[in-house]
């Protein structure tokens, strides 16, 4: 999946993101368990965005703040 940052994403952007992140994963022979140890992403949401079930992500002030967190 390649976006073009121009354009505005589409519903079928989203529907190829979780499938662009399991291939790329599988491409580096990496599992979701050491992708979560990797990235401090926990389990259940790798597996979420993998599926394309957005709606098991937290909200997205929560990212924000875990962000802000990380950064100082």
């Amino acid at each position: 999946m390649k976006l073009r940052l121009e354009e505005p994403m589409t519903t079928d952007d989203f529907h190829s993101l979780g499938a662009s992140l399991k291939h790329w994963r599988l491409q580096k022979g990496l599992s979701l368990e050491v992708m979560a140890l990797k990235t401090h992403i926990p389990l259940k949401y790798l597996r979420a965005l993998e599926s394309n079930d957005y709606s098991a992500l937290p909200p997205i002030e929560a990212v924000h703040h875990t962000l802000g967190e990380s950064l100082r």
